[in-house]
């Protein structure tokens, strides 16, 4: 299973190289790198690098399991679902990978650029109620005491921050998807030679 929000997208090798990550790992669960990329699509930014692993406490200071990035295999977490949870909450997906570490450890990073995400003005996840959603979900759902739960939001308000700062769009695109598409070719070649 794999996940898509209607504005953003996937590179066309990203389930083919994710599940065969997930095969040699034997991992229930992954994320990808990715970019932000501009409303129009001209603009991108510089590659989000995920963590090697991302265990709970990594998942509440950095909210960084980006939904275009997941893919879960159901047949070894076949009982998966989206937290049934208020829906002025705009954050089921961080509950779902939260339910996720908590059952199964940490979500494993395939260490290749495969999605963008759109960077649209008034968006969902960009809004301040996203951010309070957040709070609500550290002390109501998941009932994480005051001052653990205050230094896991500072963290995440800095980090978003700083994430939305400096890989914001701001190269062109071409550049970027044709310096991939090379790095793909040779990465091809060098498995056709080994």
């Amino acid at each position: 299973m794999a996940f898509l929000d209607v504005d953003d997208f996937w590179l066309p090798q990203k389930l083919q190289t994710q599940i065969e990550f997930m095969l040699k790992k034997n991992c229930v669960m992954s994320f990808s790198d990715y970019r932000f990329v501009s409303e129009d699509g001209v603009r991108i930014g510089r590659r989000l690098q995920g963590f090697k692993q991302i265990g709970w406490h990594l998942h509440h200071m950095t909210r960084y399991l980006g939904c275009l990035t997941i893919v879960l295999d159901r047949e070894k977490y076949p009982d998966f679902r989206m937290p049934d949870i208020d829906s002025k909450i705009l954050a089921e997906d961080f509950a779902a990978w939260s339910r996720y570490i908590t059952r199964f450890g940490p979500v494993m990073r395939c260490p290749y650029d495969l999605a963008r995400y759109a960077v649209v003005p008034g968006s969902r996840s960009a809004s301040k109620k996203s951010s309070l959603s957040v709070w609500y979900l550290y002390r109501h759902l998941e009932r994480i005491p005051m001052h653990v739960a205050a230094f896991y939001f500072s963290a995440y308000a800095i980090g978003v921050l700083w994430k939305r700062y400096w890989n914001r769009p701001f190269m062109s695109r071409s550049e970027i998807d044709q310096d991939f598409e090379w790095s793909l070719l040779r990465a091809a070649e060098a498995k056709r030679g080994a």
